[in-house]
């Protein structure tokens, strides 16, 4: 292709545009089609019947993303906080890998998002009737708040967002996960250039607080 293209039929400048469309389409379709997959694997396949079902230290999954990602929050001189309150354990039941991406995918959009020199914390709480709530906070572009109902629907992007890449599909998969692992998912913004806020909730099965008393 790149050899034909590069021929006199047409000028090579023009030639290295096409080409970059071309690439930037075949990435797009790719990544699309990784999402489908990803939704209709959630759609069929429970938690439970994932291999690596099993404990998952939130702090430690969180811990692991934030190491993962660390070069791009470098990049873009971004502070990030995971605060874990007085706990040293907070476990949930469910598959690693799910857990692992959903979590991937807010984090990594609150980084996407974020201005150069930004904020994101990350809470993780004990609260009542033995649940752990997720509290993901960035100060990045916001969200229209006309369109929050909708961020999370299939293919919708957010109309500040255009010139970043996405499928619209990423909360979706990330929605559907943590249901799919009896929580829930909320997310807020007070509007464009304030920031996002994500609230994820699960059911708790273990938490052990810093001195190492077992609360469940």
């Amino acid at each position: 292709m790149r050899k034909y293209l590069q021929q006199d039929v047409i000028p090579k400048v023009q030639a290295d545009l096409v080409l970059k469309r071309i690439e930037k389409d075949v990435e797009y379709i790719s990544m699309l089609s990784e999402d489908l997959l990803d939704v209709n694997r959630i759609n069929v396949v429970r938690p439970e019947e994932e291999p690596d079902y099993t404990l998952v230290s939130i702090f430690e999954l969180l811990n692991n993303i934030l190491s993962d990602i660390s070069e791009v929050t470098y990049q873009k001189k971004l502070c990030i906080k995971l605060e874990a309150q007085f706990f040293s354990e907070l476990l949930v039941k469910g598959s690693y890998k799910r857990l692992h991406q959903a979590f991937t995918n807010l984090i990594s959009n609150a980084v996407k998002y974020s201005t150069e020199n930004g904020e994101i914390l990350i809470r993780i709480k004990y609260i009542k009737e033995n649940q752990l709530q997720v509290i993901i906070k960035d100060n990045g572009l916001g969200i229209p708040k006309n369109e929050l109902e909708k961020i999370a629907t299939p293919y919708y992007r957010a109309s500040n967002v255009n010139k970043v890449k996405g499928t619209g599909l990423g909360l979706v998969i990330t929605k559907k996960i943590i249901e799919s692992h009896n929580g829930t998912f909320k997310i807020y913004s007070e509007g464009l250039g304030k920031g996002t806020e994500v609230i994820i909730t699960l059911p708790l099965v273990k938490a052990k607080k810093k001195n190492n008393n077992k609360i469940k």
